[in-house]
């Protein structure tokens, strides 16, 4: 069966939330260094492709990112390279063979700044509702501590998403307050020139 075409890649400034599971949702980031090779591989993809990383989470068995491309098909590349290169990483140091994510990665284009505040905090507080963590800042290996200091950490640019909230403190107060049965209320925690800072960033995210 031919894949489904992907009609963001065309987007030359899109912003996707890219996520991909293990096969059988078996556990692949058991140990810190399974952790530290999969965020080494971003690092070094960011070297490559012309990809900015804006958020990120990782549990035991599931990656989720929101990536912003600055050419045309770059996320694809950028994707193929850092599950290539985690997946080679593991069959080797377990000593096995066959796939290690389910397929290929997911992608579903952010088409505006309410969608993109809300898949971020949904990223950030994956580890509490999967019960990893107390809260969003207590786990290790997600950009929220980057949010919460207010600045680019060594892997995620958090500029874009933390000047829509108006900075660190308010985008906190939006992880902390945000009712997600009111997916409208995001309206409360944008700036006033929020949509001014979107369209200057993000020329155009219409699908061919």
């Amino acid at each position: 069966m031919p894949r489904k075409a992907r009609g963001y890649l065309l987007v030359p400034d899109a912003i996707v939330h890219a996520y991909n599971w293990s096969v059988d949702s078996r556990p692949i980031f058991r140990q810190g260094d399974a952790y530290d090779f999969f965020l080494d591989s971003l690092l070094h993809a960011l070297e490559k492709f012309p990809v900015s990383v804006l958020v990120y989470t990782l549990v035991p068995n599931r990656f989720d990112l929101i990536l912003h491309q600055h050419e045309p098909y770059a996320i694809a590349a950028f994707m193929k390279y850092v599950e290539e290169e985690f997946a080679g990483w593991y069959n080797q140091k377990l000593r096995r063979n066959g796939p290690v994510f389910s397929g290929r990665y997911r992608g579903e284009i952010i088409l505006d700044e309410h969608e993109l505040l809300r898949v971020s905090r949904d990223i950030h507080i994956c580890p509490v509702v999967s019960g990893l963590a107390s809260d969003d800042m207590g786990w290790k290996y997600s950009s929220r501590s980057d949010y919460k200091k207010g600045t680019n950490g060594k892997l995620a640019d958090t500029s874009l998403i933390l000047a829509l909230a108006g900075g660190a403190d308010q985008y906190t107060s939006f992880m902390d307050r945000f009712d997600s049965a009111r997916p409208d209320s995001t309206e409360l925690f944008l700036c006033t020139d929020h949509a001014d800072i979107w369209m200057g960033k993000a020329i155009e995210r219409t699908i061919l």
